[in-house]
């Protein structure tokens, strides 16, 4: 019954990916648009409307070739921007990233075709800056309202980022343990781990550390937990999580102070 059953899920499986293929062979896909989002010193991240719900569109002349645009300067409306904004950071799907000063945003645009995605049209910035194939914009700004972490060194100094410096900074993607999965065919047992993926930084990538120095967490529930620095932070809008090493989440962390190992002598 379980190998028949098996055999179901297979079919369904297979019989998934013949249709999609099919589907992207006759374009059924053709008007799906790609997503761009807002992130970094914004209250919450916001995922920029579809191209097609934009009314106002200007044409510009960009280097001979003539594009369909919307001000940058709308698109930011729809994010609750926090502090002074200093600096817009154009991230691609590929990585490549352009930056441009924001007291300069009033001269950029945005494009879509469904070949490249989002993409920046500058006519007045070198051509390096016209990013193609967007996954986000971030945003970087000034004031104190918008730091949500604090590390203090080991030097007791201190040094509070934004989340726009964070995200702007090393990221590295971490595989998740979310459980295991087992089935049973003709007596035999077969079994498999299931992960995702999440985002997240070092302390190392922000203050220097030595991988035997200790971290004093304090979190926003008033808790303090005092561990080796042997896990990574995740970072979701204006939420920072620490994750040991075994997976334990400590939920937003706000201070990490820095403590060098102290041997005990005998």
């Amino acid at each position: 019954m379980k190998t028949k059953l098996l055999w179901f899920i297979a079919g369904l499986i297979l019989g998934s990916c013949l249709i999609m293929a099919l589907a992207y062979t006759f374009g059924c896909f053709e008007n799906i648009e790609k997503k761009l989002y807002i992130e970094g010193d914004v209250g919450k991240n916001v995922q920029v409307k579809a191209w097609s719900d934009w009314d106002k569109k200007e044409s510009i002349n960009n280097n001979g070739i003539k594009f369909q645009t919307i001000q940058l300067a709308s698109v930011l409306k729809d994010a609750d921007i926090l502090g002074d904004l200093k600096s817009v950071y154009f991230v691609a799907h590929d990585g490549f990233t352009s930056v441009m000063d924001a007291a300069d945003i009033s001269e950029c645009y945005l494009t879509y075709d469904k070949e490249t995605g989002w993409s920046v049209v500058t006519p007045k910035h070198p051509i390096s800056t016209n990013a193609k194939d967007l996954e986000k914009i971030i945003l970087i700004s000034d004031g104190d309202d918008c730091k949500i972490l604090t590390i203090v060194d080991k030097d007791d100094d201190s040094h509070s980022f934004s989340p726009g410096q964070i995200l702007t900074g090393p990221i590295t993607a971490y595989p998740d343990f979310e459980g295991s999965a087992m089935t049973e065919s003709d007596g035999k047992e077969y079994s498999s781990l299931i992960y995702t993926k999440s985002y997240g930084f070092s302390l190392s990538d922000l203050v220097p550390i030595d991988s035997t120095d200790y971290l004093l967490l304090k979190t926003k529930a008033n808790t303090e937990h005092f561990l080796p620095d042997t896990g990574h932070f995740t970072i979701n809008d204006l939420t920072i999580n620490y994750v040991d090493e075994k997976g334990e989440v400590y939920e937003q962390v706000l201070q990490v102070e820095v403590h060098p190992f102290i041997a005990l002598e005998e």
